[in-house]
């Protein structure tokens, strides 16, 4: 499986009752790019109000996505790690990138999040970076 986010431009009508361009940002997770596709067109045709299109469609390397409980948040969170390993023919520590996408209501959740999550990991780690992403959605694959 791999991780794609999706990028669609589509318009939304504002408050004001006015239509306004907007991009939206979805995660998909899925075997190949055309059903990622297919997966946000299918999310986005009942609420767009006329044409949309996507944009842009890129594979993302998160080794997992941390889903929120059912009053899931609606954040995601980057979080980069580096898991520390002793090399043991040089006797050097060797960091290995580790990226996580954490659903949570702040950057300070997320990386308490990430702490749970990683709690009876055998490897040291290091959280590097926690930013927040645009990405509205999710998509497990079905």
């Amino acid at each position: 499986m791999i991780y794609c986010q999706v990028k669609a431009r589509l318009d939304k009508v504002q408050e004001d009752g006015s239509l306004k361009q907007v991009s939206e940002v979805y995660l998909v997770e899925t075997d190949c790019f055309g059903v990622a596709e297919r997966t946000v067109q299918e999310y986005i045709a009942p609420t767009a109000s006329g044409d949309f299109d996507i944009v842009a469609i890129a594979r993302k390397n998160y080794a997992e996505v941390l889903r929120g409980q059912e009053d899931a948040a609606e954040k995601w969170f980057h979080c980069k790690l580096n898991l520390v390993t002793l090399d043991e023919k040089s006797g050097r520590e060797k960091k290995s990138p580790f990226d996580l996408l954490v659903n949570a209501d702040t950057a300070m959740d997320a990386h308490k999040r990430v702490d749970e999550h990683m709690k009876g990991s055998i490897s040291d780690y290091i959280v590097e970076k926690v930013e927040e992403t645009k990405i509205l959605e999710v998509f497990a694959e079905k």
